[in-house]
């Protein structure tokens, strides 16, 4: 493994990483996108395009980010780690997925909980449920399910494309 491969999966893990901030904030706007549009809503859209695309660089197009920050010696220097990326990106993704599902279980839970109550007594749980939040966070807690279960193939998507990205550039090296 050489010193550009240690960097590349780091790049890879914060993409990750990342990922599962992003989640956490679109769900947030996308409630707001269907209350009001304005100049703040309009910037927070380009904030998180800017995010989406920042982010894609760093799960996919590792090598140009190394190839732009490296030097020629990290090429060629050699390290002596026996951790397969794959492994790593299979337990960034499981650690993403389980964050998602622990940090919005109990709000899911609270909140379906006061909309029964609200629905069988006719009673207000002493603030205002949002079927729209409920949304977000039922598809919060399933997407970080999919990242637990196929943390995988997920895996060996992210695997593939940076073999596919390290010919293309070898390559054009040549």
């Amino acid at each position: 493994m050489y010193k550009t491969d240690v960097y590349e999966i780091v790049f890879k893990i914060f993409g990750i990483y990342l990922v599962w901030i992003l989640i956490q904030s679109v769900t947030y706007s996308i409630a707001l996108l269907f209350e009001e549009w304005n100049t703040i809503t309009s910037l927070m859209m380009l904030v998180m395009l800017a995010g989406i695309l920042f982010i894609y660089f760093l799960l996919f197009q590792t090598k140009r980010i190394t190839r732009a920050i490296c030097s020629p010696e990290d090429y060629k220097e050699k390290l002596d780690i026996n951790i397969n990326s794959n492994t790593l990106f299979k337990l960034a993704i499981v650690i993403v997925g389980l964050f998602l599902v622990i940090d919005n279980i109990p709000s899911l839970i609270s909140n379906l909980l006061s909309k029964w109550q609200e629905h069988r007594y006719g009673t207000q749980p002493g603030y205002y449920v949002d079927s729209s939040y409920m949304i977000t966070l039922f598809s919060k807690v399933a997407i970080g399910m999919v990242f637990v279960v196929s943390h995988k193939r997920i895996a060996n998507l992210l695997d593939k494309i940076g073999l596919a990205n390290k010919s293309k550039v070898l390559d054009e090296e040549e």
